[in-house]
């Protein structure tokens, strides 16, 4: 399993996880990658999207995202449609499969590669679908949309 982040500036550090995820864990993953990818991107602060996952209410979490200063988007549960980070995981896993991995060591090496590969277009694309994605949630009442 992996965690990762985007921007419109691109992908910050894809972060393999080993094990059960924690709320001590996720909080160890913010404290590393989220200072990288406002630092490396040149962003003034970052608002985290998250899932509802327990892990990321935790009360760890929250302390270590107020350490960071972090705001974070109040999102509805089950939701997926509406994370522009969920067309990009789709996009990587396919890239992935492409490739054709034969074992672990090398369904890893793909992994990154083809995270570090992932075209700025198209995460800019994904992020700036936000409003035409709230707009089929709104016209399908809440419903599945193609997103």
């Amino acid at each position: 399993m992996f965690w990762g982040c985007i921007s419109l500036r691109g992908q910050g550090t894809l972060f393999k996880i080993i094990g059960v995820l924690n709320g001590k864990g996720y909080g160890r993953i913010l404290r590393q990658c989220i200072p990288r990818i406002i630092r490396n991107q040149n962003l003034r602060g970052a608002i985290l999207q998250e899932d509802n996952a327990p892990i990321h209410k935790s009360n760890i979490a929250n302390q270590i995202k107020e350490e960071l200063s972090l705001t974070t988007l109040d999102w509805p549960p089950c939701s997926p449609d509406l994370n522009p980070i969920e067309g990009i995981w789709s996009y990587w896993k396919d890239q992935v499969r492409r490739r054709l991995p034969s074992n672990t060591e090398s369904l890893e090496r793909l992994c990154l590669q083809e995270w570090a590969r992932i075209p700025l277009t198209v995460i800019q694309a994904n992020i700036h679908s936000i409003p035409k994605r709230l707009e089929a949630v709104v016209k399908a009442k809440g419903g599945e949309t193609k997103y």
